[in-house]
């Protein structure tokens, strides 16, 4: 995988991050159907990443970049569970 292709992959990691971190936000302030919305394509951004995009990351392990690829998904993959349990546990307090 080349550098620009890991700064692509990167940044879409980080849109769905931020997008799941907006959805957290709308929901605290009762904009559900928003909430759900960016959510969604956050959701979207992050399962589009191919199966492939995944195994040549497993092939980079001697690369600086791989860790950081997978510290970003991980970080993303926590803010997505998060993210579906506070809009969950806001939609029942103001619902």
């Amino acid at each position: 995988m080349k550098e620009d292709e890991c700064a692509l992959t990167i940044a879409t990691v980080g849109q769905s991050k931020s997008l799941f971190i907006q959805a957290i936000d709308e929901a605290e302030n009762g904009e559900f159907q928003l909430a759900h919305v960016h959510f969604q394509q956050g959701e979207k951004l992050l399962d589009d990443m191919s199966y492939q995009q995944f195994m040549q990351f497993s092939q980079m392990k001697e690369n600086y970049l791989y860790l950081h690829i997978q510290n970003h998904i991980a970080a993303t993959e926590i803010m997505r569970l998060l993210a579906s349990k506070f809009i969950k546990l806001y939609e029942e307090k103001k619902g």
